[in-house]
């Protein structure tokens, strides 16, 4: 590592950062007090992989994106048993739904819906779908939770592994959505009627959202950063 260094014009020995940008929004923190003082909060961290488009479904009801986890450690069957809660047999009232994914869908997956004129499913861009969407059940991994906030849109949400069941509880605790952990479809069924029967979640995830303007621009920081580097002539 220190041959690593001398090779980017770097010391052999690190001294350690002067600053610690943490990409996250402020109202899906929890007191830290162990952070040091030179911690920053520089709002979000997200990407569309495609500029893309959804069309939305045909039909009338609340629009619901279904956006399964990325990472290895998501629920694998978060797509068939979300499809199949999402029926109008099961969830007891029409919703059209967008499917957004790196995959498409099994057929049988889809047919768990039953209505192929009210779903979608394909890769698009999940800014622009979620301006429309009432409630978005995903494996609330920071990327998805963070756009879905953004937008205020409630989150019903099925973790993983990793650092998606933190996330998951951080989300409710906010009263920006629920969290379905055993995964069933009664589970997600009865916390999207929840979800879509109260207001009270989409004007807490609007909260959560709005809680970006207390972030600090990284580009600023780092610049004080540099700037400070060489007042003291600790860089080239």
């Amino acid at each position: 590592r220190a041959a690593a260094r001398t090779t980017v014009g770097l010391p052999a020995a690190d001294p350690g950062p002067d600053a610690r940008l943490v990409a996250t929004l402020p109202g899906l923190e929890v007191p830290r007090p162990d952070w040091p003082a030179d911690t920053h909060l520089v709002g979000l961290l997200t990407w569309e992989p495609t500029d893309d488009l959804f069309t939305r479904p045909a039909g009338d009801g609340p629009l619901v994106v279904l956006a399964p986890s990325t990472a290895r450690t998501g629920e694998a069957e978060m797509v068939a048993v979300a499809l199949e809660a999402l029926s109008e047999p099961v969830l007891g009232r029409t919703v059209r739904v967008v499917v957004s994914g790196l995959q498409r869908p099994s057929a049988d997956d889809l047919a768990r819906f039953g209505d192929a004129e009210r779903v979608v499913a394909g890769l698009g861009r999940q800014d622009e779908i979620l301006a429309d969407a009432a409630v978005l059940i995903c494996g609330s991994g920071h990327g998805i939770l963070t756009k879905a906030m953004t937008a205020g849109v409630p989150v019903v949400a099925v973790p993983g592994g990793g650092d998606q069941w933190e996330l998951a509880n951080r989300v409710h605790r906010a009263g920006a959505g629920r969290y379905v952990r055993p995964l069933t479809v009664d589970g997600v069924a009865a916390a999207v009627r929840a979800v879509l029967d109260d207001s009270g979640f989409a004007r807490s995830a609007r909260a959560v959202g709005a809680s970006g303007a207390d972030t600090v621009d990284p580009v600023t920081v780092a610049r004080r950063v540099w700037t400070d580097r060489v007042r003291v002539g600790r860089c080239a």
